[in-house]
């Protein structure tokens, strides 16, 4: 049986040993929460989420995401995959990359109870938070090659965000399904 777990990704500049990607531009270190309601964050010894197919959801508003997760959340039993959450937040050249306009572990706490919230049954979930100066680098770094993408979004005549990001991810070379509201 798999169990949820909450993996945020960040770390600040003093930690940067860890993990690091090209050009400093992520910056990231995991923490596992072994329980859905664990009190305390550890870091783990390794985190193995390349043996199996994963299933990425892109947070891009609460009620998308929440729409996302639950799509994801089906096809990730049907195909016995991982379902990763990907938080990707853009902090603006006046702070600095660890110390973004929102409190991190506001962020987290978000996240976290989304996660709780969106996903239905015992799925093993992963939330990954990735600060960064662009949000689209951020995120094309943050995904595998040929990743299988949900972007939660509405239909509209006019193309939103969601779409232009599903529209650029499509072009990079990833699945992209896009479940809208209703």
């Amino acid at each position: 049986m798999s169990r949820n777990r909450l993996c945020l990704v960040y770390a600040p500049p003093c930690r940067l040993g860890l993990f690091m990607t090209m050009n400093n531009e992520i910056h990231r270190l995991v923490f596992v929460v072994p329980e859905r309601h664990a009190a305390t964050i550890e870091v783990p010894e390794e985190v193995d989420t390349e043996a199996a197919l994963e299933v990425n959801v892109i947070f891009t508003t609460e009620k998308h995401a929440c729409t996302a997760l639950k799509v994801a959340g089906t096809l990730a039993q049907s195909l016995n995959a991982h379902l990763n959450l990907v938080a990707v937040k853009e902090v603006p050249l006046a702070f600095p990359i660890d110390r973004p306009p929102v409190a991190i572990p506001f962020t987290q706490r978000r996240l976290y109870e989304l996660a709780s919230q969106g996903v239905q049954g015992p799925l093993d979930t992963t939330v990954r938070l990735y600060y960064c100066r662009n949000k689209l680098q951020g995120l094309l770094q943050a995904l595998r090659p040929k990743s299988l993408v949900i972007i939660g979004g509405s239909e509209r005549l006019w193309p939103t965000k969601e779409t232009r990001l599903a529209k650029i991810l499509r072009a990079r070379g990833h699945q992209v399904i896009f479940p809208t509201d209703k």
